[in-house]
């Protein structure tokens, strides 16, 4: 069942698991990481919090180790020292599959099976467990309504081979309902619309501020137009927190921090 977090690779949920409520903070404090043998740290002296019920975007520049944060928060990787707390709860080999089970991710390239709306959304489950209720419930927050009102069938049409005949707009909302029908009590974007086009990326803007306020979202992007409705961004470079701050606050100093280099590498040739 490791496509609950969209990918084929990556640690899934123990469905035994029993998952870790979240109704004040994620509280990061004084948190190193280094891979080992490397000659430095990935991640130093990091400190943040997420809100319960905040989205927070998280922006840097590749190899500023925003997807390594994300794999210490989700509890993929653990950390070198420093401490992660949800509503005050260190996390702990003891209750990481429990964090783990209340954790829904979308990535760039979700793994998707030849089956259904329902297949794909409900992944793992025999059809007969499955609350069709809550699944359609967590389609229409993903706003996939207008899609399963075309398809013959509904959410019980087959999509074809791997759902290719869906539009990268329309994959990523049903993987971001998939992610929903886990009733998640953080839902992490990684770089989950960085492959689409304008207009697919405008519906998962879209479906994004539809969601607000009633879940906790962790936002990673390249793109800054996927973040400027968050509550808060943190900017990363070098392992290191630059700057912490609204999106009015922050953005504009990261954007003139990459034109600034587009500049010098100009200059440079």
């Amino acid at each position: 069942i490791n496509a609950i977090f969209n990918m084929p690779d990556r640690h899934y949920p123990n469905e035994a698991a029993t998952p870790l409520p979240l109704e004040r903070e994620i509280r990061i404090e004084n948190l190193n990481f280094q891979y080992n043998e490397a000659p430095q740290r990935a991640l130093a002296d990091i400190t943040m919090t997420i809100p319960s019920g905040s989205t927070v975007g998280l922006v840097g520049r590749s190899g500023s180790g925003k997807s390594t944060l994300a794999d210490i928060i989700i509890g993929l990787l653990s950390q070198t020292s420093g401490t992660i707390t949800i509503d005050g709860q260190n996390l702990s080999p003891e209750n990481k599959e429990n964090w783990i089970a209340s954790i829904g991710y979308v990535g760039q390239s979700p793994f998707f099976t030849d089956g259904s709306i329902l297949e794909n959304v409900a992944f793992g489950l025999d059809e007969s467990m499955v609350d069709r209720e809550k699944l359609l419930n967590c389609c229409h927050m993903a706003a996939l309504d207008t899609l399963i009102d075309q398809l013959p069938g509904g959410i019980d049409r087959p999509l074809g081979e791997r759902a290719e005949k869906l539009s990268g707009g329309q994959r990523q909302r049903v993987a971001i309902a998939r992610a929903l029908y886990r009733s998640p009590q953080l839902l992490i974007l990684d770089e989950a619309t960085s492959a689409l086009d304008q207009q697919s990326e405008n519906t998962i803007k879209t479906t994004v501020k539809r969601l607000a306020g009633s879940l906790t979202m962790l936002i990673i992007a390249h793109r800054l137009s996927t973040v400027e409705h968050c509550d808060k961004i943190i900017w990363l470079e070098h392992g290191k927190i630059v700057m912490e701050g609204s999106p009015e606050d922050v953005l504009p100093h990261y954007r003139a921090s990459l034109n600034e280099k587009t500049n010098n590498v100009c200059e440079a040739f």
